[in-house]
């Protein structure tokens, strides 16, 4: 059984909505949506759940690990509002996922689409995601917008660090702590879309970007003496 787990904070619904209509297309079990914006989110499918807690700080790691809690699936795929899987990406990708050994994160290929074809795309959801999307495939693109793991792997790992403020340096920050207790990451098979949010890639907030990494810098030395 597969459990997606979302965090979102005040953005266009519409992203979220495309996300999760992909997700039921492809299969997955269950949806953890875990809001921490003003209002609660007004999206009902089936097989949704919503967690509405507002707060006024955004915390992603801290809203993967409350769904992660609630899930009841046995495997989990971590994702941010406004991503769409290529067809076929999450069965691809799920074999490669070795419980107590390896989780796989990211994906083969990570685009940004455009504002123009992400306008299409929610207009009718027929339109190539490619077409006007800027492709990026180094090691760290899109390996915070996707992690499909096992969740007892998860737990184990302590989730993501939920003292990280915002988003940005929390992929880091779970990846280098799974390595350090001796799990594998691998890539998953498939393309990652990341839907237009109005945020150029690598954006984030000045200070909770040094709040961040002055947390990474603090508990290196913690990573390296673990012996789970």
């Amino acid at each position: 059984m597969i459990s997606a787990c979302i965090g979102f904070k005040d953005r266009d619904e519409r992203l979220l909505t495309a996300t999760i209509d992909s997700l039921l297309a492809e299969g997955v079990d269950e949806i953890m949506l875990c809001n921490f914006g003003a209002q609660p989110l007004k999206i009902e499918r089936p097989r949704l759940y919503h967690i509405h807690i507002p707060l006024d700080r955004w915390r992603l790691g801290l809203a993967f690990n409350i769904c992660a809690v609630h899930a009841a699936g046995d495997t989990l795929l971590l994702l941010n509002g406004g991503i769409v899987l290529s067809k076929g990406a999450l069965a691809a990708s799920l074999p490669l996922v070795i419980p107590g050994e390896q989780y796989a994160s990211p994906l083969t290929h990570y685009f940004r689409c455009s504002e123009g074809t992400t306008a299409r795309y929610l207009n009718d959801q027929s339109d190539n995601l490619a077409f006007g999307a800027k492709q990026y495939d180094d090691d760290f693109a899109g390996d915070g917008d996707f992690v499909l793991i096992d969740r007892s792997d998860y737990l184990r790992i302590g989730g993501h660090d939920s003292e990280m403020e915002g988003w940005g340096r929390e992929n880091r920050c779970f990846h280098a702590r799974a390595g350090k207790i001796g799990f594998k990451r691998v890539r998953g098979a498939g393309n990652l879309f990341h839907l237009y949010d109005g945020f150029p890639i690598g954006q984030q907030h000045t200070k909770g970007y040094q709040t961040n990494c002055d947390l990474l810098k603090s508990k290196e030395s913690w990573w390296r003496n673990d012996k789970r």
